[in-house]
């Protein structure tokens, strides 16, 4: 890799150096001759960048080509299994607090089911309850503390 940025620095100083000499030879006779010349120089740059280049090691470039690929699939794997368990920790906290709810309205909370946006904000939750005791459940109270604590709309809570 030496080579390859050795070979890149002495061709961005070349170009830099011709620039400068067509510059100041602009409308001289001359021209032609820079030009001939600074053409024989570039092709004695790339042969020597070329034979630099063909003495790398291809297997060693292939293989951290190879390694480059594996890490990455690693980092893809390790990116899906935190985006797993970012939803299992949003999925287990709301369901911590709606059991509180449940519980403060005379209800318990029999299955849950979370939406979220692709930025894991909630989307709408979707419970089923069950009444604890007769006519002490309050299905709007439980309604609108769950979506005033989640800042949904009530609309997206969805009681069975």
């Amino acid at each position: 890799m030496a080579v390859l940025y050795q070979s890149v620095r002495m061709l961005a100083v070349y170009l830099m150096f011709v620039s400068a000499v067509f510059g100041i030879l602009q409308d001289s006779p001359f021209k032609t001759y820079a030009r001939l010349f600074a053409g024989l120089f570039f092709v004695l740059f790339l042969a020597r960048c070329l034979s630099g280049l063909t003495k790398l090691d291809l297997d060693a470039v292939i293989s951290k080509v190879q390694d480059a690929g594996s890490f990455e699939g690693e980092l893809f794997e390790a990116g899906e299994l935190g985006e797993d368990f970012l939803e299992d920790q949003i999925q287990a906290q709301a369901e911590e607090k709606l059991e509180g709810f449940c519980s403060e309205c005379g209800y318990a909370l029999k299955r849950l089911e979370i939406a979220l946006t692709e930025d894991y904000q909630l989307k709408t939750i979707r419970m089923k309850v069950k009444e604890l005791s007769e006519g002490d459940g309050n299905l709007e109270r439980l309604r609108e503390s769950t979506a005033a604590y989640f800042l949904l709309g009530q609309e997206e809570i969805i009681i069975n």
